[in-house]
């Protein structure tokens, strides 16, 4: 897919469905997460994943 097909396919979604994400497809946004560029090369991110509401708390 090519970058202006992928910026023109983009859609907000404000709904969401009460399934649970795959550690995979977690894994793989944080990855993509840590290649998108930064301002000043940064790389100093930290990620804390929550995947219950009791560990929200």
């Amino acid at each position: 897919m090519e970058f202006y097909e992928v910026i023109n396919r983009r859609r907000t979604t404000r709904q969401f469905l009460q399934r649970e994400v795959s550690f995979e497809a977690v894994k793989r946004i944080l990855e993509a997460g840590n290649r998108a560029p930064t301002w000043d090369h940064n790389r100093n991110w930290q990620y804390i994943v929550l995947r219950t509401e009791e560990e929200k708390e």
